[in-house]
């Protein structure tokens, strides 16, 4: 998780949602739970216990709702846009 804390995160501060380390972790785990597809690893991350949830970063943006997974659009939007190089790089 220090790792994926340190990496540049390509959006812009408005309208972010959920921190790029958070997701990127989302994604792993879900990868590594056989998630082969974008929506798979989106799927994967809404079905996730909000233990897990919390484990890997998420936060709560108001104390009444429950802690959220990303959407699909925000998981495809943040792979796309993250330098592969970079990733590698701070996880190997």
């Amino acid at each position: 998780m220090d790792r994926l804390r340190r990496l540049p995160d390509p959006r812009r501060l408005q309208g972010r949602r959920h921190r790029l380390w958070y997701v990127l972790a989302l994604a792993a785990c879900a990868v590594l739970a056989g998630a082969k597809s974008l929506t798979a690893i989106a799927e994967w991350a809404a079905d996730t216990p909000e233990q897990l949830l919390l484990q890997c970063g998420a936060t709560l943006r108001d104390p009444d709702q429950p802690y959220r997974a990303p959407s699909e659009a925000t998981v495809r939007r943040i792979l796309q846009r993250s330098d592969g190089d970079a990733l590698d790089a701070r996880i190997c």
